[in-house]
């Protein structure tokens, strides 16, 4: 495959996998996670972790690389929310600026 190709792949897993690190941040620092969907939540673990089998299955390490990451950050933003929910103490999780 032309290196263009894997590129352009590799471009778009970077920016994916690393659109969950914001929402990490606001549930850090609000400790609110009223507004987050679980079936939306759910569905995106199952797609994301069939796109890891796919790309295991094909070889593609860009493939694997960023639905591995992406797996590792849901994971972290739903531990949080379900700390959250358990009504922590305000400043539990609060990241000092």
């Amino acid at each position: 495959m032309p290196i263009y190709i894997e590129l352009v792949g590799s471009l778009a897993a970077a920016i994916t996998t690393l659109c969950w690190i914001p929402q990490i941040i606001k549930i850090v620092r609000h400790r609110q996670t009223d507004s987050i969907s679980l079936v939306t939540n759910v569905s995106l673990a199952l797609g994301v972790l069939l796109w890891l089998f796919y790309g295991m299955m094909i070889s593609s390490w860009p493939v694997m690389a960023a639905n591995g990451v992406t797996s590792c950050l849901f994971s972290q933003s739903s531990a949080l929310s379900s700390a959250m929910a358990k009504n922590y103490p305000p400043g539990a999780f609060a990241i000092s600026d």
